[in-house]
């Protein structure tokens, strides 16, 4: 079981580069935050807006995402004062530090697709699976 954040969720979902490492990843079973689901959402909103993907298929890319999403949720509201100490502690927003806290609090690696989350989670003794 890992850990994983929004974007490298999101870069399953968007099929963007290195997408197959982000399904991998979640084909060994990974654990997220709700915030997770929410912030994939939003990476299709932008890719409509900019006219990368036609609104239609980023619907039913949601829906096909949110109707079997690949990974265990769970509750990120006990996870808000290690995540604020992790973001006042380095370089990353609050919202990022929640799946820095995720990891460290199950103790379980963290897959990223983000280098400041990735270095966070390092310099916390956290083990990192980063898919650029």
């Amino acid at each position: 079981m890992k850990a994983i954040d929004s974007s490298t969720v999101a870069k399953f979902v968007n099929r963007e580069a290195n997408w197959e490492g982000a399904a991998e990843a979640l084909r060994g079973g990974c654990v997220s935050v709700d915030l997770a689901i929410k912030e994939t959402g939003n990476s299709l909103w932008k890719r409509v807006r900019r006219h990368e993907l036609d609104e239609e298929q980023a619907k039913r890319f949601f829906s096909e995402f949110v109707a079997s999403v690949p990974f265990q949720v769970v509750e990120q509201a006990e996870l808000y004062p290690q995540a604020f100490e992790i973001a006042v502690g380095s370089s990353l927003p609050v919202y990022d530090a929640l799946f820095v806290a995720l990891a460290k609090a199950r103790g379980l690696p963290l897959v990223t697709s983000d280098p400041s989350q990735a270095e966070a989670a390092r310099k916390l003794g956290i083990e990192v699976e980063l898919i650029a």
